[in-house]
């Protein structure tokens, strides 16, 4: 099992286990079929109802769907996916930018331009000899976007009860027993790393601000030594913005 190693300004490395070979080439095959299943059904359609008014009009229609389905599709997915595709999310894949950085739309756009080498010269020959020889398994459109795909964490609690618990009021801040405490066992180096990731979460791909807040809040409760019903409400991510919200208003009192 290889793993790909990201290190973030704060010096935390996140490790994160690298898409197979297998796995990637399962999830091609779910989206090509899915891509192959979309095309019959609108080309279908489109000549039924518009060969009636022009067949000029059917064979344009035609033609534009199959295009657009055939360029849009991977592009389309990966960006309102946050990196994933129908085939990728059932094989529990992900895109990534290789810092560790939101996916951005450009990224995505780079990386499946690139397909057109990667079948090179058939049936993804050139990109799949690529990733077998690379040490993190990256086709050339990879290489050109500077992504990776990995194998993605589930989170462990639902994202609604997640947004839910974003919603709460901070529980740190109306307990002055909880704030003496963070403010005296926090050391300034430790302020900084908090400070910068909760100003920079938005910056950071989805699995690796798992990972982060997730890093970030497991040093904080062993250092702290809060009951478990005080925090046990909140997701890493919040628990850490508590955390800042109280060393924000706090750290230069007294």
């Amino acid at each position: 099992m290889r793993r790909y190693t990201i290190t973030t300004p704060e010096m935390i490395n996140l490790q994160f286990e690298l898409a197979g070979i297998y796995s990637r080439a399962l999830a091609f095959l779910v989206d090509a079929a899915a891509i192959v299943a979309s095309i019959i059904v609108l080309d279908f359609a489109s000549a039924l109802t518009l060969t009636f008014l022009s067949p000029y009009l059917a064979y344009t229609s035609i033609f534009l769907v199959t295009f657009g389905i055939l360029l849009g599709y991977f592009p389309v997915f990966e960006i309102y996916l946050q990196g994933r595709t129908p085939g990728k999310r059932m094989m529990g894949l992900r895109v990534i930018d290789a810092d560790g950085r939101r996916l951005s739309a450009g990224s995505v756009i780079i990386r499946n331009m690139a397909r057109l080498v990667d079948f090179l010269p058939e049936l993804m020959f050139l990109g799949g000899m690529v990733a077998l020889v690379d040490r993190w398994h990256r086709r050339i459109g990879d290489f050109a976007a500077q992504t990776v795909v990995i194998r993605e964490r589930t989170s462990a609690l639902p994202i609604g009860r997640i947004r839910d618990m974003r919603r709460r009021d901070n529980s740190f801040l109306a307990d002055a027993a909880i704030r003496a405490r963070l403010l005296e066992r926090i050391s300034v180096a430790e302020r900084d790393v908090i400070f910068d990731l909760a100003l920079r979460r938005d910056q950071l791909d989805v699995v690796a601000r798992e990972g982060l807040f997730q890093l970030a809040a497991s040093h904080m409760q062993k250092k702290l030594g809060l009951k478990p019903d005080q925090y046990e409400h909140l997701s890493d991510e919040q628990y850490i913005l508590n955390i800042a919200m109280v060393l924000q208003e706090g750290w230069f009192k007294g």
